[in-house]
């Protein structure tokens, strides 16, 4: 098997492999640009949050900028809600939002200190929701091993991104044919990423 064999072999089974990934990418990045959209869809009237429990938990908010896992780690204990979290606080609230990371469903957890509650909200279910949590999750930070096993995943699929592009730009540069069409369609690809980055 020739090189040239094995660059095909190779761009036409990342195609095929990464189908779901550029569709899931392609959809959710609709949703970022036209939320507008799906805020118009489920305009109906029924709230995105639901109120589903309420607990006493007492405990001191960390001055502002510490780390958080410590009292994270303690209101999802608290819970009884199975999961890992992930915890914001807002830069000018005495409160502390605990997220339960999942895809088909979404918990929030408000803590508020001054008056020693914890309430339990469960989002709506909604595709757009669900495809942008798809989109942005990653990182190794979640305490989980399935949820490291998928942060590999994620770091595997951007590695496939670029020996796909690669192999295809290769290709490319092979065919005489298709160099003049190719570098027009190449040149305006970088063209407007250019102007784009330096000028909007």
């Amino acid at each position: 098997m020739t090189f040239n064999h094995l660059n095909r072999r190779t761009h036409l089974y990342l195609a095929l492999a990464l189908l779901p990934w550029f569709v899931i990418y392609g959809l959710s990045s609709i949703f970022f640009s036209h939320s507008d959209w799906m805020e118009n869809y489920y305009k109906d009237g029924i709230p995105r949050w639901m109120v589903t429990g309420e607990f006493a938990f007492a405990e001191a908010l960390p001055p502002q900028g510490e780390d958080l896992h410590e009292i994270t780690d303690a209101i999802g204990a608290a819970s009884d809600i199975e999961g890992p979290f992930a915890s914001w606080r807002p830069p000018n609230g005495n409160r502390l939002y605990v997220f339960l990371i999942q895809f088909l469903e979404n918990r929030r957890l408000t803590y508020y200190p001054d008056q020693g509650k914890v309430i339990v909200e469960e989002e709506r279910f909604r595709w757009d929701n669900l495809l942008i949590r798809l989109h942005t999750r990653g990182g190794f930070h979640h305490y989980s091993l399935l949820h490291d096993v998928w942060a590999v995943v994620v770091d595997g699929v951007c590695i496939a991104f670029l020996i796909w592009v690669a192999s295809g730009v290769y290709m490319w540069w092979l065919l005489p044919a298709t160099r003049t069409w190719g570098s027009v369609a190449l040149g305006g690809g970088i063209l407007s990423f250019v102007i784009f980055t330096f000028w909007l």
